[in-house]
């Protein structure tokens, strides 16, 4: 079974939102009616760079690859790439989200 990741819809225009905001950017008038919708895990790797220095949260992890992520509907997040090899990561690649938690993506690459 897929994960998938929660984001808002606004009800009016249907625009998607990731992460969450208050009022819709694409209505000609503020409009503040989201509805919860979720969206497939998979996308692509829209860019990425390796933390070879991280903040204290994260020294345990380092080195670790964080990439903006394209999902579906022209959305964008930022997430960590788990691999091996990060010379074999190339933008574009395909990539599934394996782990969500307080709001830190996972994703693997898919071969």
């Amino acid at each position: 079974m897929e994960k998938k990741i929660k984001v808002l819809k606004c009800v009016r225009c249907d625009k998607h939102y990731l992460p969450p905001v208050n009022t819709c950017s694409n209505c000609e008038e503020i409009f503040r009616e989201f509805s919860e919708e979720e969206v497939e895990g998979t996308g692509k790797i829209y860019s990425f760079t390796v933390v070879r220095v991280p903040s204290k949260h994260y020294k345990d992890l380092a080195p670790y690859l964080l990439a903006i992520i394209e999902l579906e509907k022209g959305l964008r997040l930022i997430g960590r790439v788990i691999c091996d090899d990060f010379s074999k990561v190339q933008i574009d690649q395909p990539v599934r989200l394996v782990s969500s938690k307080d709001r830190m993506h996972s994703f693997a690459l898919i071969k």
